[in-house]
Protein backbone atom coordinates (compact mmCIF):
# COMPACT_ATOMS: atom_id res chain seq x y z
CA UNK A 1 0.00 0.00 0.00
CA UNK A 2 1.18 3.68 -0.91
CA UNK A 3 2.98 5.25 2.37
CA UNK A 4 0.84 7.90 2.54
CA UNK A 5 -2.64 5.83 2.58
CA UNK A 6 -3.69 5.14 6.57
CA UNK A 7 -6.67 4.39 7.98
CA UNK A 8 -8.49 7.27 10.20
CA UNK A 9 -7.34 5.51 13.40
CA UNK A 10 -4.03 5.21 12.33
CA UNK A 11 -3.53 8.58 10.78
CA UNK A 12 -5.15 9.72 14.04
CA UNK A 13 -1.88 8.16 15.89
CA UNK A 14 0.32 9.00 13.17
CA UNK A 15 -0.27 13.16 13.10
CA UNK A 16 0.19 13.67 17.00
CA UNK A 17 3.58 14.21 16.59
CA UNK A 18 3.15 16.99 14.62
CA UNK A 19 0.67 18.24 16.83
CA UNK A 20 3.29 18.26 19.44
CA UNK A 21 5.43 20.71 17.28
CA UNK A 22 3.09 22.69 16.74
CA UNK A 23 2.25 22.26 12.83
CA UNK A 24 -0.86 23.24 11.70
CA UNK A 25 -3.19 20.57 10.29
CA UNK A 26 -5.45 20.99 7.30
CA UNK A 27 -8.07 18.75 6.69
CA UNK A 28 -9.76 18.54 3.12
CA UNK A 29 -12.58 15.97 2.09
CA UNK A 30 -14.58 14.76 -1.20
CA UNK A 31 -15.06 12.06 -3.71
CA UNK A 32 -12.46 12.81 -6.18
CA UNK A 33 -13.69 10.32 -8.32
CA UNK A 34 -11.74 11.64 -11.52
CA UNK A 35 -9.08 13.99 -10.29
CA UNK A 36 -8.82 17.22 -12.37
CA UNK A 37 -6.78 20.14 -12.53
CA UNK A 38 -9.75 22.32 -10.01
CA UNK A 39 -9.10 19.37 -7.58
CA UNK A 40 -5.01 19.71 -7.64
CA UNK A 41 -5.59 24.09 -7.27
CA UNK A 42 -7.55 23.67 -4.42
CA UNK A 43 -5.28 20.77 -2.63
CA UNK A 44 -2.09 22.61 -3.39
CA UNK A 45 -3.83 26.19 -2.01
CA UNK A 46 -5.12 23.91 1.25
CA UNK A 47 -1.48 22.69 1.79
CA UNK A 48 -0.20 26.67 1.66
CA UNK A 49 -2.36 27.26 4.58
CA UNK A 50 -0.61 24.64 6.80
CA UNK A 51 2.27 22.39 7.55
CA UNK A 52 0.67 18.92 6.87
CA UNK A 53 -2.23 18.00 4.23
CA UNK A 54 -4.60 15.06 4.73
CA UNK A 55 -7.15 14.42 2.68
CA UNK A 56 -9.83 12.19 3.35
CA UNK A 57 -12.37 10.40 1.09
CA UNK A 58 -16.19 9.40 0.28
CA UNK A 59 -16.26 5.55 0.60
CA UNK A 60 -18.10 3.75 -2.44
CA UNK A 61 -20.84 3.22 -0.10
CA UNK A 62 -21.97 7.06 0.09
CA UNK A 63 -21.17 8.56 -3.55
CA UNK A 64 -24.52 9.08 -3.77
CA UNK A 65 -24.67 10.58 -7.23
CA UNK A 66 -26.31 7.34 -8.92
CA UNK A 67 -25.66 4.02 -10.03
CA UNK A 68 -22.45 4.29 -12.41
CA UNK A 69 -21.00 5.99 -9.51
CA UNK A 70 -18.32 6.41 -8.48
CA UNK A 71 -16.37 5.52 -11.79
CA UNK A 72 -13.07 4.77 -9.67
CA UNK A 73 -13.52 2.63 -6.62
CA UNK A 74 -12.01 4.24 -2.75
CA UNK A 75 -8.81 2.42 -3.34
CA UNK A 76 -7.89 4.12 -7.00
CA UNK A 77 -9.15 7.27 -5.78
CA UNK A 78 -7.15 7.34 -2.48
CA UNK A 79 -3.61 6.02 -5.04
CA UNK A 80 -4.27 9.39 -7.05
CA UNK A 81 -4.54 11.47 -4.35
CA UNK A 82 -1.42 10.46 -2.62
CA UNK A 83 0.37 10.55 -5.71
CA UNK A 84 0.22 14.67 -5.37
CA UNK A 85 3.62 15.72 -3.52
CA UNK A 86 1.50 18.29 -1.61
CA UNK A 87 -0.84 15.81 -0.40
CA UNK A 88 0.96 14.10 2.93
CA UNK A 89 -1.86 11.75 4.31
CA UNK A 90 -4.67 9.92 2.60
CA UNK A 91 -7.45 8.28 4.39
CA UNK A 92 -11.12 6.58 3.66
CA UNK A 93 -13.66 8.05 5.51
CA UNK A 94 -16.19 6.39 7.40
CA UNK A 95 -19.28 8.19 6.92
CA UNK A 96 -20.56 10.44 3.85
CA UNK A 97 -19.77 13.68 5.14
CA UNK A 98 -16.48 14.51 6.98
CA UNK A 99 -17.94 15.38 10.64
CA UNK A 100 -16.61 12.09 11.77
CA UNK A 101 -12.77 12.63 10.75
CA UNK A 102 -12.87 16.06 12.18
CA UNK A 103 -14.15 15.25 15.79
CA UNK A 104 -11.43 12.25 15.61
CA UNK A 105 -8.22 14.28 13.91
CA UNK A 106 -8.75 17.69 15.33
CA UNK A 107 -7.21 19.05 12.15
CA UNK A 108 -6.39 23.55 13.11
CA UNK A 109 -7.95 24.34 9.47
CA UNK A 110 -10.90 22.26 7.26
CA UNK A 111 -10.96 23.63 3.93
CA UNK A 112 -13.57 23.79 1.13
CA UNK A 113 -14.40 24.91 -2.29
CA UNK A 114 -15.32 28.19 -2.89
CA UNK A 115 -18.37 26.60 -4.60
CA UNK A 116 -19.56 25.42 -0.64
CA UNK A 117 -19.63 28.79 0.32
CA UNK A 118 -23.32 29.43 -0.35
CA UNK A 119 -24.19 27.09 2.12
CA UNK A 120 -28.28 27.22 1.43
CA UNK A 121 -27.08 25.90 -2.13
CA UNK A 122 -26.07 22.59 -0.35
CA UNK A 123 -29.09 20.22 -1.01
CA UNK A 124 -27.65 17.64 1.58
CA UNK A 125 -26.99 19.83 4.44
CA UNK A 126 -23.74 17.99 5.05
CA UNK A 127 -21.34 21.36 4.87
CA UNK A 128 -23.44 22.65 7.88
CA UNK A 129 -22.37 19.42 9.96
CA UNK A 130 -18.95 19.91 9.14
CA UNK A 131 -18.89 23.69 9.82
CA UNK A 132 -20.19 22.78 13.26
CA UNK A 133 -17.68 20.13 13.89
CA UNK A 134 -14.80 22.28 13.11
CA UNK A 135 -15.94 25.27 15.35
CA UNK A 136 -16.71 22.80 17.91
CA UNK A 137 -13.37 21.19 18.22
CA UNK A 138 -11.59 25.13 18.12
CA UNK A 139 -10.92 24.78 14.23
CA UNK A 140 -11.77 27.16 11.58
CA UNK A 141 -13.22 26.88 8.01
CA UNK A 142 -11.56 28.12 4.85
CA UNK A 143 -12.62 28.37 1.11
CA UNK A 144 -10.59 28.34 -2.10
CA UNK A 145 -11.10 30.58 -4.06
CA UNK A 146 -9.44 28.63 -7.08
CA UNK A 147 -10.87 27.94 -10.33
CA UNK A 148 -13.10 24.89 -10.27
CA UNK A 149 -14.80 22.22 -12.63
CA UNK A 150 -17.30 19.28 -11.77
CA UNK A 151 -16.30 15.34 -11.77
CA UNK A 152 -19.80 15.14 -12.47
CA UNK A 153 -19.91 17.04 -15.36
CA UNK A 154 -16.69 15.79 -17.03
CA UNK A 155 -17.79 12.49 -16.38
CA UNK A 156 -20.98 12.75 -18.26
CA UNK A 157 -19.87 14.74 -21.04
CA UNK A 158 -16.35 12.95 -21.65
CA UNK A 159 -16.86 9.20 -20.49
CA UNK A 160 -18.90 7.12 -21.74
CA UNK A 161 -21.12 6.16 -18.95
CA UNK A 162 -24.74 6.60 -20.45
CA UNK A 163 -26.15 5.06 -23.63
CA UNK A 164 -26.30 7.60 -27.08
CA UNK A 165 -29.90 8.50 -26.53
CA UNK A 166 -29.87 9.12 -22.67
CA UNK A 167 -26.86 11.59 -23.27
CA UNK A 168 -28.87 12.99 -25.93
CA UNK A 169 -32.38 13.39 -23.57
CA UNK A 170 -30.05 14.60 -20.83
CA UNK A 171 -28.16 17.57 -23.20
CA UNK A 172 -31.53 18.89 -24.14
CA UNK A 173 -33.01 18.57 -21.00
CA UNK A 174 -31.24 20.50 -19.08
CA UNK A 175 -30.71 23.32 -21.43
CA UNK A 176 -34.38 23.99 -20.76
CA UNK A 177 -34.52 22.96 -16.91
CA UNK A 178 -32.55 23.16 -14.14
CA UNK A 179 -32.63 21.48 -10.34
CA UNK A 180 -33.64 24.25 -8.82
CA UNK A 181 -37.15 24.29 -10.92
CA UNK A 182 -37.59 20.23 -10.29
CA UNK A 183 -36.57 20.57 -6.66
CA UNK A 184 -39.55 23.04 -6.45
CA UNK A 185 -41.90 20.80 -7.80
CA UNK A 186 -40.82 17.91 -5.49
CA UNK A 187 -40.86 20.55 -2.08
CA UNK A 188 -44.32 21.71 -3.32
CA UNK A 189 -45.66 17.99 -2.00
CA UNK A 190 -44.03 18.02 1.09
CA UNK A 191 -46.60 18.90 3.16
CA UNK A 192 -49.25 16.17 1.45
CA UNK A 193 -51.25 14.16 3.48
CA UNK A 194 -51.12 10.36 1.79
CA UNK A 195 -52.92 7.19 2.19
CA UNK A 196 -51.45 3.97 0.56
CA UNK A 197 -53.59 1.12 -0.06
CA UNK A 198 -52.30 -2.67 -0.84
CA UNK A 199 -50.95 -5.92 -0.30
CA UNK A 200 -48.23 -6.65 2.32
CA UNK A 201 -45.26 -8.79 0.95
CA UNK A 202 -42.46 -9.67 2.47
CA UNK A 203 -39.68 -9.95 0.46
CA UNK A 204 -36.97 -12.86 1.68
CA UNK A 205 -33.69 -13.34 -0.29
CA UNK A 206 -31.70 -16.40 0.47
CA UNK A 207 -28.20 -16.23 -0.18
CA UNK A 208 -26.46 -20.04 -1.26
CA UNK A 209 -24.91 -22.14 -3.48
CA UNK A 210 -26.02 -23.94 -6.44
CA UNK A 211 -25.04 -27.31 -6.71
CA UNK A 212 -26.09 -28.21 -9.84
CA UNK A 213 -28.79 -30.71 -11.30
CA UNK A 214 -29.99 -33.26 -9.13
CA UNK A 215 -29.15 -37.32 -10.74
CA UNK A 216 -31.84 -37.73 -13.85
CA UNK A 217 -34.38 -35.12 -12.50
CA UNK A 218 -35.04 -31.43 -13.87
CA UNK A 219 -34.31 -29.44 -10.28
CA UNK A 220 -31.16 -27.71 -8.84
CA UNK A 221 -30.35 -28.31 -5.57
CA UNK A 222 -29.38 -25.57 -3.74
CA UNK A 223 -27.09 -25.42 -0.37
CA UNK A 224 -28.40 -22.05 1.63
CA UNK A 225 -25.77 -19.55 3.55
CA UNK A 226 -27.62 -16.32 4.67
CA UNK A 227 -30.97 -14.77 4.23
CA UNK A 228 -32.73 -11.54 4.26
CA UNK A 229 -36.22 -10.39 5.03
CA UNK A 230 -37.38 -6.44 3.46
CA UNK A 231 -40.79 -5.01 3.71
CA UNK A 232 -41.99 -5.23 0.10
CA UNK A 233 -45.65 -4.74 -1.32
CA UNK A 234 -47.46 -1.22 -0.36
CA UNK A 235 -44.74 -1.25 2.70
CA UNK A 236 -42.13 -0.28 -0.13
CA UNK A 237 -44.48 2.30 -1.39
CA UNK A 238 -45.06 3.57 2.03
CA UNK A 239 -41.43 3.79 2.40
CA UNK A 240 -40.41 5.47 -0.68
CA UNK A 241 -42.80 8.52 -0.31
CA UNK A 242 -42.32 8.97 3.34
CA UNK A 243 -39.18 10.90 2.72
CA UNK A 244 -40.92 13.27 0.53
CA UNK A 245 -44.18 13.95 2.12
CA UNK A 246 -45.13 15.24 5.86
CA UNK A 247 -46.87 11.74 6.33
CA UNK A 248 -48.26 8.34 5.19
CA UNK A 249 -50.28 6.04 6.43
CA UNK A 250 -50.98 2.61 4.61
CA UNK A 251 -54.29 0.42 4.63
CA UNK A 252 -52.66 -3.23 4.47
CA UNK A 253 -53.59 -6.50 4.17
CA UNK A 254 -51.72 -9.27 6.15
CA UNK A 255 -52.51 -13.28 6.84
CA UNK A 256 -54.73 -14.63 10.08
CA UNK A 257 -51.46 -16.09 10.60
CA UNK A 258 -47.61 -15.85 9.97
CA UNK A 259 -48.75 -12.17 10.36
CA UNK A 260 -45.13 -10.80 10.85
CA UNK A 261 -46.94 -7.82 12.40
CA UNK A 262 -43.82 -7.01 14.46
CA UNK A 263 -40.98 -6.87 11.29
CA UNK A 264 -43.86 -4.77 9.53
CA UNK A 265 -43.69 -2.17 11.97
CA UNK A 266 -39.66 -2.34 12.71
CA UNK A 267 -39.31 -1.55 8.70
CA UNK A 268 -41.70 0.81 8.13
CA UNK A 269 -40.39 4.70 8.69
CA UNK A 270 -41.04 6.49 11.45
CA UNK A 271 -44.39 8.75 9.75
CA UNK A 272 -45.58 5.53 7.92
CA UNK A 273 -48.80 4.33 10.33
CA UNK A 274 -49.90 0.99 9.11
CA UNK A 275 -53.53 0.00 9.57
CA UNK A 276 -53.99 -4.07 9.35
CA UNK A 277 -56.59 -6.22 8.13
CA UNK A 278 -56.73 -9.83 8.24
CA UNK A 279 -57.23 -11.97 5.45
CA UNK A 280 -59.05 -15.32 6.84
CA UNK A 281 -57.12 -18.62 6.86
CA UNK A 282 -54.31 -16.48 4.31
CA UNK A 283 -50.41 -16.27 5.99
CA UNK A 284 -48.81 -13.13 5.03
CA UNK A 285 -47.88 -12.69 1.55
CA UNK A 286 -43.58 -13.78 1.45
CA UNK A 287 -42.04 -14.29 -1.84
CA UNK A 288 -38.82 -16.13 -1.02
CA UNK A 289 -35.99 -15.63 -4.01
CA UNK A 290 -32.88 -17.89 -4.01
CA UNK A 291 -29.79 -16.12 -5.05
CA UNK A 292 -26.53 -18.02 -6.33
CA UNK A 293 -23.21 -16.24 -3.96
CA UNK A 294 -21.20 -17.44 -7.74
CA UNK A 295 -22.73 -14.34 -9.60
CA UNK A 296 -25.37 -13.30 -7.79
CA UNK A 297 -28.19 -14.73 -10.11
CA UNK A 298 -31.89 -15.38 -8.59
CA UNK A 299 -32.07 -19.19 -8.98
CA UNK A 300 -35.55 -19.72 -8.53
CA UNK A 301 -38.62 -18.08 -6.64
CA UNK A 302 -41.53 -19.42 -4.30
CA UNK A 303 -44.79 -17.47 -2.99
CA UNK A 304 -46.17 -18.21 0.67
CA UNK A 305 -50.08 -17.16 0.09
CA UNK A 306 -53.26 -18.38 -0.48
CA UNK A 307 -54.86 -17.35 -3.35
CA UNK A 308 -58.09 -16.48 -2.90
CA UNK A 309 -60.53 -12.84 -2.55
CA UNK A 310 -61.55 -11.55 0.85
CA UNK A 311 -64.66 -12.66 1.86
CA UNK A 312 -67.45 -10.90 2.23
CA UNK A 313 -67.35 -9.91 5.67
CA UNK A 314 -63.60 -8.73 5.24
CA UNK A 315 -64.32 -7.00 1.81
CA UNK A 316 -67.64 -5.10 3.82
CA UNK A 317 -65.35 -4.29 6.81
CA UNK A 318 -62.63 -2.92 4.59
CA UNK A 319 -64.43 -0.82 2.26
CA UNK A 320 -66.50 0.84 4.77
CA UNK A 321 -63.34 1.85 6.89
CA UNK A 322 -62.06 3.32 3.40
CA UNK A 323 -65.01 5.14 2.57
CA UNK A 324 -64.77 6.76 6.00
CA UNK A 325 -61.21 7.77 5.61
CA UNK A 326 -60.15 8.76 2.16
CA UNK A 327 -61.18 12.14 1.91
CA UNK A 328 -58.73 13.25 4.07
CA UNK A 329 -56.06 12.38 2.39
CA UNK A 330 -54.70 14.76 -0.28
CA UNK A 331 -53.51 11.55 -2.87
CA UNK A 332 -54.30 8.01 -2.20
CA UNK A 333 -52.26 5.49 -4.00
CA UNK A 334 -53.47 2.10 -4.76
CA UNK A 335 -50.81 -0.71 -5.32
CA UNK A 336 -52.69 -4.04 -6.13
CA UNK A 337 -50.30 -6.79 -6.55
CA UNK A 338 -53.68 -9.16 -7.17
CA UNK A 339 -53.64 -11.15 -4.03
CA UNK A 340 -57.52 -11.03 -3.30
CA UNK A 341 -57.49 -7.70 -1.63
CA UNK A 342 -59.47 -5.06 -3.94
CA UNK A 343 -63.04 -6.97 -4.48
CA UNK A 344 -65.04 -4.99 -6.33
CA UNK A 345 -66.90 -3.64 -3.01
CA UNK A 346 -63.76 -2.57 -1.83
CA UNK A 347 -62.51 -0.63 -5.51
CA UNK A 348 -65.86 1.02 -5.17
CA UNK A 349 -64.97 2.54 -1.83
CA UNK A 350 -62.30 4.44 -3.86
CA UNK A 351 -64.46 7.22 -5.54
CA UNK A 352 -64.29 9.73 -3.36
CA UNK A 353 -60.53 9.91 -3.41
CA UNK A 354 -59.21 13.43 -4.38
CA UNK A 355 -56.34 12.14 -6.77
CA UNK A 356 -56.32 8.35 -7.26
CA UNK A 357 -53.56 6.65 -8.35
CA UNK A 358 -53.81 3.00 -9.61
CA UNK A 359 -51.06 0.46 -10.07
CA UNK A 360 -51.93 -3.35 -10.67
CA UNK A 361 -49.41 -5.41 -11.20
CA UNK A 362 -48.99 -8.96 -13.21
CA UNK A 363 -47.25 -11.51 -11.56
CA UNK A 364 -46.53 -15.23 -11.11
CA UNK A 365 -49.16 -15.63 -8.12
CA UNK A 366 -51.84 -13.81 -10.41
CA UNK A 367 -51.00 -15.58 -13.71
CA UNK A 368 -52.08 -12.28 -15.67
CA UNK A 369 -55.75 -11.60 -14.60
CA UNK A 370 -54.45 -8.54 -12.66
CA UNK A 371 -55.12 -5.89 -14.68
CA UNK A 372 -55.78 -2.20 -14.99
CA UNK A 373 -59.27 -3.16 -16.21
CA UNK A 374 -61.27 -3.83 -13.11
CA UNK A 375 -60.61 -0.54 -12.02
CA UNK A 376 -61.02 1.53 -15.83
CA UNK A 377 -64.41 -0.67 -16.00
CA UNK A 378 -65.60 0.06 -12.60
CA UNK A 379 -68.69 2.80 -13.24
CA UNK A 380 -67.89 6.33 -11.83
CA UNK A 381 -64.13 5.76 -10.79
CA UNK A 382 -61.92 8.17 -11.77
CA UNK A 383 -58.80 7.04 -12.18
CA UNK A 384 -56.36 10.34 -12.13
CA UNK A 385 -53.30 8.72 -13.02
CA UNK A 386 -51.76 5.37 -13.32
CA UNK A 387 -48.18 3.94 -13.39
CA UNK A 388 -47.99 0.53 -14.81
CA UNK A 389 -45.91 -1.56 -17.29
CA UNK A 390 -45.51 -1.72 -21.20
CA UNK A 391 -46.41 -5.72 -20.61
CA UNK A 392 -49.29 -5.35 -18.41
CA UNK A 393 -50.77 -2.44 -20.48
CA UNK A 394 -50.35 -4.96 -23.48
CA UNK A 395 -52.46 -7.55 -21.53
CA UNK A 396 -55.32 -5.05 -20.26
CA UNK A 397 -55.77 -3.61 -24.04
CA UNK A 398 -55.25 -7.34 -25.73
CA UNK A 399 -53.10 -5.67 -28.55
CA UNK A 400 -49.48 -7.71 -28.24
CA UNK A 401 -48.19 -6.54 -31.64
CA UNK A 402 -49.21 -3.02 -32.47
CA UNK A 403 -46.63 -0.07 -31.73
CA UNK A 404 -46.92 0.64 -28.02
CA UNK A 405 -47.33 4.67 -28.87
CA UNK A 406 -50.61 3.81 -30.87
CA UNK A 407 -51.78 1.53 -27.79
CA UNK A 408 -50.90 4.32 -25.44
CA UNK A 409 -52.50 6.74 -27.57
CA UNK A 410 -56.44 4.86 -27.10
CA UNK A 411 -55.99 4.82 -23.40
CA UNK A 412 -58.89 7.40 -21.98
CA UNK A 413 -56.77 8.37 -18.89
CA UNK A 414 -55.15 11.96 -19.31
CA UNK A 415 -51.76 11.06 -16.74
CA UNK A 416 -49.95 7.72 -17.82
CA UNK A 417 -46.45 6.41 -17.38
CA UNK A 418 -46.13 3.33 -18.84
CA UNK A 419 -42.79 1.59 -17.31
CA UNK A 420 -40.29 -0.15 -19.86
CA UNK A 421 -36.75 -1.64 -17.43
CA UNK A 422 -34.16 -0.66 -19.86
CA UNK A 423 -35.98 1.53 -22.43
CA UNK A 424 -36.95 3.85 -19.94
CA UNK A 425 -40.70 4.98 -19.55
CA UNK A 426 -43.25 6.82 -21.81
CA UNK A 427 -45.42 9.53 -20.17
CA UNK A 428 -49.05 10.05 -21.44
CA UNK A 429 -49.79 13.83 -20.56
CA UNK A 430 -53.25 14.74 -22.06
CA UNK A 431 -52.76 14.21 -25.96
CA UNK A 432 -49.16 14.78 -25.79
CA UNK A 433 -47.33 11.43 -25.43
CA UNK A 434 -43.46 11.70 -24.55
CA UNK A 435 -40.71 8.64 -24.32
CA UNK A 436 -37.61 9.48 -21.64
CA UNK A 437 -35.01 7.31 -21.70
CA UNK A 438 -33.43 4.86 -18.83
CA UNK A 439 -30.95 6.56 -16.76
CA UNK A 440 -28.70 3.84 -15.88
CA UNK A 441 -27.98 0.84 -17.95
CA UNK A 442 -26.28 -0.65 -14.26
CA UNK A 443 -28.57 -3.40 -12.86
CA UNK A 444 -28.42 -4.79 -9.64
CA UNK A 445 -31.85 -6.11 -9.18
CA UNK A 446 -35.12 -5.26 -11.05
CA UNK A 447 -37.25 -6.05 -8.33
CA UNK A 448 -39.07 -2.97 -6.57
CA UNK A 449 -38.01 -0.31 -8.88
CA UNK A 450 -41.40 -0.04 -10.38
CA UNK A 451 -42.53 0.59 -7.57
CA UNK A 452 -40.32 2.89 -6.61
CA UNK A 453 -40.83 4.79 -9.47
CA UNK A 454 -44.94 4.81 -8.84
CA UNK A 455 -44.00 5.98 -5.32
CA UNK A 456 -42.39 9.42 -6.41
CA UNK A 457 -44.01 9.76 -9.29
CA UNK A 458 -47.36 9.51 -8.62
CA UNK A 459 -47.19 12.23 -6.12
CA UNK A 460 -45.44 14.41 -8.38
CA UNK A 461 -48.14 14.23 -10.50
CA UNK A 462 -50.52 15.94 -8.67
CA UNK A 463 -48.38 19.15 -9.35
CA UNK A 464 -49.03 18.91 -13.01
CA UNK A 465 -45.05 19.13 -13.93
CA UNK A 466 -44.30 19.08 -17.45
CA UNK A 467 -43.95 15.43 -18.78
CA UNK A 468 -40.47 15.53 -19.10
CA UNK A 469 -39.65 16.48 -15.69
CA UNK A 470 -42.02 13.73 -14.64
CA UNK A 471 -40.30 11.29 -16.50
CA UNK A 472 -36.75 12.13 -15.23
CA UNK A 473 -37.91 12.48 -12.03
CA UNK A 474 -39.23 8.61 -12.31
CA UNK A 475 -36.39 7.45 -13.92
CA UNK A 476 -33.68 8.80 -11.58
CA UNK A 477 -35.79 7.10 -9.16
CA UNK A 478 -36.01 3.97 -11.60
CA UNK A 479 -32.16 4.36 -11.56
CA UNK A 480 -31.51 4.42 -8.02
CA UNK A 481 -33.82 1.78 -7.08
CA UNK A 482 -32.30 -1.08 -9.58
CA UNK A 483 -28.87 -0.47 -7.85
CA UNK A 484 -29.31 -1.91 -4.60
CA UNK A 485 -31.03 -5.30 -4.13
CA UNK A 486 -34.83 -5.63 -3.72
CA UNK A 487 -36.45 -3.15 -1.17
CA UNK A 488 -33.22 -3.17 1.34
CA UNK A 489 -33.75 0.89 0.46
CA UNK A 490 -35.57 3.05 0.14
CA UNK A 491 -35.50 5.98 -1.29
CA UNK A 492 -34.58 9.69 -0.07
CA UNK A 493 -34.79 12.94 -0.73
CA UNK A 494 -31.19 13.50 -0.30
CA UNK A 495 -30.23 10.55 -2.85
CA UNK A 496 -32.82 11.76 -5.67
CA UNK A 497 -31.76 15.35 -5.11
CA UNK A 498 -27.67 14.24 -5.13
CA UNK A 499 -28.28 11.98 -8.11
CA UNK A 500 -30.61 14.63 -9.81
CA UNK A 501 -27.57 16.85 -9.69
CA UNK A 502 -25.20 15.05 -11.24
CA UNK A 503 -27.31 14.29 -13.47
CA UNK A 504 -27.40 17.87 -14.86
CA UNK A 505 -24.09 18.83 -14.73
Amino acid sequence: MNNKIYTLDELNRLISQYKKHRQTIVLCHGVFDLLHIGHIKHLKKAKSLGDVLIVTVTPNRYVNKGPHRPVFDEELRMEALASLEFVDFVALNKLDTAENAIYLLKPDIYVKGKDYMNIDEDITGGINKEINAIKEIGGKIEFTDEITYSSSNLINNHIDIYEPETKEFLSKFKSIYDIKEIKDYIEYIKSFKVLVIGETIIDEYIYGISLGKVGKESIIAFNPQTDEKYAGGALAVANHISDFCKSVDVITMIGSYNRNKTFIRDNLNHNVTPMFYSKKDSPTVIKKRYIDLDNYSKVFETYHYKDSKLNNEESKILSEDIKKLINSYDVVVVCDFGHGMFTDEVIDSLKQAKHLVVNTQINAGNYGFNTINKYRYMRDLKIDFFCIDEKELRLATENRYDDIIDVIRKTDINQIIITRGSKGCIIKYGNDIIEIPALTSKIVDKVGAGDALLSISSILSCTLPPPEILGFVGNAVGALAVSYIGNKEYITKKKLYKYMESLLK
